[in-house]
């Protein structure tokens, strides 16, 4: 038996990069002043799982996917706490788990970036916001990241198994590159792999850098819904309705809200804010051309089932409801401490005081402003 060489620092460092990846994203996409890195660290995590796979064709033996063991798998888990066969790599369990865990990373990933664009209508895929009903992207970029959590965990009880029980030293030559083999292996990289090393590490710092700038496609907040006004209205709007209060975006609410809402503009939350008749009838035109019903926006569907509520309990007024009472509002803001909104600043009803894009009707997580 001898010491060899089996895996390159290339491999090395990967594999804790994905690892640091994964657990760092993980943990901060439950905070809301995290979430920026969040998703930051997803777009690093899928350059880090794409590179994984180019190398299982390009990279190092035991690296390339030709070199997994996959044969007898059946037999490798029935005689598992037996006496079992020594391999130089991967054993077939690892080897599926590599295969799986790869293919979870880039739904981890794909869904993380369709999930950002319907639901924050941020980075590349941010058109998604006003096509809401396509897919629930967020609910399966949870369901791929807790199947990923699962595979990785069950993957590292295997390691640790094989360490402590087996007395192998797999897990040691992940640290430290050398494994105790029957004959002498050594692995190095040749001239394109470590041409292709050189340029991922370019292309990589390049990202990072790209990625700093607020308005890249990847992450940033390009889109505009405005966009979709007709814009003489719009300013109309603006000027007569933001001259109090910020401009609520007309798609947070149903027709039948809106309607109710200018019946008494006379009085207004205790203010006249009446208009006159051309005014009043180009903004409600505005307000009927632009409301939820019209725009396939998540606002739409929490509506609908806030709304079914209302009916449901056999309540007046059915048809109506304010942004507070909507389910959006309410599990958006259920975890937060209700002496929040004691204070001068802010305001349940002005979302502008915590939300400083709150005009764009996106509300992002990350770029909440909360003042004290």
């Amino acid at each position: 038996m001898t010491k060899s060489y089996i895996y390159t620092l290339v491999n090395r460092l990967g594999h804790l990069y994905l690892i640091a990846l994964f657990t760092l994203a993980y943990i901060f996409a439950n905070f809301y002043f995290l979430f920026s890195w969040h998703n930051f660290l997803g777009v690093l995590f899928l350059i880090g799982i794409c590179f994984r796979i180019f190398w299982g064709f390009f990279g190092t033996k035991y690296s390339r996917f030709k070199d997994f063991e996959y044969r007898g798998i059946l037999a490798y888990f029935l005689f598992y706490f037996k006496e079992r066969k020594n391999f130089v790599s991967h054993n077939p369990a690892s080897s599926f788990a590599i295969i799986l865990m790869l293919f979870l990373g880039i739904l981890v990933s794909l869904s993380g970036i369709l999930a950002y664009g319907s639901e924050q209508g941020g980075g590349i895929f941010a058109n998604l916001y006003f096509h809401y009903s396509l897919f629930d992207f967020k609910t399966l970029h949870k369901f791929s990241v807790n199947c990923l959590l699962a595979v990785t965990l069950v993957h590292i009880l295997g390691a640790l198994l094989d360490k402590f029980y087996h007395k192998n030293d797999t897990l040691n030559s992940i640290i430290s590159g050398y494994k105790i083999t029957k004959y002498k292996q050594e692995v190095h990289l040749n001239a394109l792999q470590k041409c292709i090393c050189v340029i991922y590490l370019f292309l990589l710092s390049l990202l990072i850098w790209y990625l700093f700038y607020p308005k890249n496609i990847l992450l940033g907040f390009k889109f505009e819904p405005s966009a979709f006004y007709e814009k003489n209205a719009f300013e109309l709007y603006k000027k007569e309705c933001g001259s109090c209060h910020f401009e609520y975006p007309p798609f947070l609410l149903n027709l039948s809200s809106w309607e109710e809402l200018m019946k008494n503009l006379e009085n207004h939350y205790g203010t006249d804010a009446s208009l006159d008749e051309e005014d009043f009838e180009q903004i409600l035109t505005f307000l009927k051309q632009n409301n939820a019903e019209n725009f396939d926006t998540k606002f739409k569907k929490s509506l609908k089932e806030t709304l079914n509520e209302i009916s449901n309990s056999k309540q007046k007024n059915s048809n109506t409801i304010s942004i507070t009472q909507c389910d959006f509002y309410k599990k958006a803001h259920q975890n937060l401490d209700p002496q929040l909104f004691q204070k001068k600043s802010i305001k349940k009803e002005n979302c502008i005081s915590c939300h400083k894009d709150a005009a764009s009707g996106i509300f992002q997580r990350e770029n909440l402003s909360i003042k004290p």
